[in-house]
């Protein structure tokens, strides 16, 4: 084990923790509350980079109610990660007690630690989450940091008391055509996908795929329309995972429009597909076409 404590009201900050057998930093005892992990370096340990209670992945708990190292403070829940070439951003939630702020820190990490989950090797940042009365709160962070297909970011949350929770289960980052959120615009959803696919260079399509988080049926409600499509590009609603011939996943739609068509086909889009994607519900054509194949 590279630290373990016993004690309550430590801080562990700033310091490079790597290369133990064991766990990085093992918090364990009923007593051994409101001990801060701050900003550390921890990577390449042969188990856990934070383990509370030293008995493996600590899962999290409704409301977390249990007590014990740390309070068994939960961590956050990455949603999704996506990154470009400038600029990185992790949306993540976070379950615990009711109506209370937590501060959440952003480590980047070379991988998994064989679990699912992994350490924190660079220390990106932090960032602040306020839970509802219902314990659960949502939120985004974003990061020049730009991730290797390789890396992987994680996340923990501390509350006011300083207690630190494990560092959170990782997941892939995306590439930014892939539509990962609802969102009328911003990183993740369709309208920069597109924005990204007409600024590509070369004649190959983009293929615009998607991965939003949830069940049932993911529905993009536009506020205005999206960009004319310039250069070909493949929009598959079959990526979206649970989405079959059958059964479609995805929907664009456009009740809160006045005027407009769903997708625009211009001069340079030749050759592009659409697929496995209802369009529903435009002031005008749900697909325009101005361009040949």
């Amino acid at each position: 084990v590279g630290v373990q404590v016993q004690s309550a009201g430590n801080t562990i900050s700033t310091n490079k923790i790597v290369g133990n057998t064991e766990a990085g930093v093992v918090i364990v005892g009923a007593s051994a509350t409101s001990n801060t992990i701050s900003a550390n370096s921890i990577y390449s340990n042969g188990e856990l980079g934070i383990d509370l209670a030293n008995d493996g992945v600590t899962v999290n708990d409704t409301l977390d109610t249990d007590v014990g190292a740390n309070t068994l403070q939960n961590y956050p829940t990455v949603i999704y990660v996506i990154t470009t070439a400038t600029l990185t951003q992790v949306e993540a939630s976070l379950s615990s007690t009711p109506n209370s702020t937590f501060t959440v820190e952003v480590f980047r990490s070379a991988g998994t630690d064989g679990t699912g989950y992994a350490e924190g090797e660079f220390y990106l940042g932090s960032t602040t989450a306020t839970t509802d009365a219902a314990g659960y709160t949502q939120f985004t962070y974003t990061t020049t940091a730009v991730l290797t297909s390789e890396e992987v970011l994680t996340l923990t949350a501390r509350d006011a008391a300083g207690n630190t929770s494990e560092f959170s289960e990782v997941v892939a980052a995306f590439p930014p055509h892939v539509v990962v959120n609802t969102n009328d615009n911003g990183l993740g959803s369709l309208r920069n996908a597109i924005e990204i696919a007409n600024a590509a260079s070369g004649t190959t399509a983009t293929v615009i795929s998607f991965a939003i988080p949830g069940a049932g049926v993911q529905r993009i409600t536009l506020s205005t329309t999206l960009p004319e499509i310039t250069r070909p590009v493949i929009i598959d609603g079959l990526t979206q995972p649970g989405s079959t011939c059958g059964t479609l996943s995805i929907a664009i739609d456009g009740t809160r429009l006045s005027t407009g068509a769903g997708l625009r086909l211009t001069d340079g889009s030749a050759g592009t597909t659409v697929r496995g994607i209802p369009i529903q519900r435009f002031p005008d054509a749900a697909i325009r076409i101005r361009s040949a194949n």
